[in-house]
C-alpha cells in the first residue's frame, strides 16, 4: 500500500468545490487509490490534470 499526501493547493481545491457529494466521490477515489495498485492512482493523477 502506498501513501497520498495532499499538497495545500489541492486541499484548497478540494475545499472550495461547492458539492459536497462532488468531494465525497474525489476523497473515495483517493483513499481507494491508497489501498490500490499504482496504475490506479496515475489514472486518477490523469483526471485531476
Amino acid at each position: 500500500m502506498h501513501s497520498i499526501k495532499p499538497l495545500p493547493e489541492f486541499t484548497r481545491w478540494l475545499d472550495a468545490l461547492p458539492d459536497p457529494i462532488v468531494r465525497g466521490v474525489v476523497v473515495a477515489r483517493i483513499k481507494r487509490s491508497q489501498a490500490s495498485d499504482i496504475k490506479r492512482a496515475k489514472a486518477l493523477a490523469q483526471l485531476l490534470d
